[in-house]
């Protein structure tokens, strides 16, 4: 049986190792494989991760991870960076997608939005990352191209 809550301290080497599984599963096309382990160790590494643990604690950001048994098997971050809520970030061991996880992930992400009266967010996926789209696409966002960035596809979800 899965389980969700929020991201705490002991997670942070569990959420480094499904980015960096998420993100072979889902970028091997489109980036190499050394980029992909920069990129990790640069926004995944269990020391940067716990130092936005002050903000999760206090509310200011969503942060869940999902379980099974203990292992951190998903995550999901959602904050503001002052232009709306944003989902920063939701990844899963490629051996869990298609179980509603995910999806779980999001719904709980949306509860938190909604208690901060947030009526909409957004998220920003790589134009290429046809895994990450159809997800999106399934669970209610819609892609407005003219917010796109360079290579990346605007995705909200009111």
């Amino acid at each position: 049986m899965i389980k969700y809550r929020q991201f705490k301290k002991q997670d942070a080497r569990g959420v480094y190792n499904v980015a960096l599984e998420g993100w072979k599963y889902a970028y091997k096309a489109i980036f190499d494989y050394k980029y992909i382990q920069k990129f990790i160790n640069d926004y995944y590494s269990p020391k940067r991760l716990i130092s936005i643990l002050s903000h999760i604690e206090s509310g200011k950001i969503f942060f869940y991870v999902a379980l099974d048994k203990s292992k951190v098997i998903g995550f999901a971050n959602f904050g503001d960076k002052g232009q709306g809520w944003e989902l920063f970030r939701i990844y899963l061991n490629p051996k869990y997608i298609g179980k509603g996880i995910g999806k779980e992930l999001i719904k709980l992400g949306e509860k938190f939005l909604k208690e901060k009266n947030a009526d909409k967010y957004f998220c920003f996926v790589h134009k290429d990352n046809k895994i990450g789209i159809k997800f999106y696409i399934k669970n209610g966002f819609r892609h407005i191209n003219k917010k796109d960035k360079e290579d990346e596809f605007y995705m909200e979800k009111s």
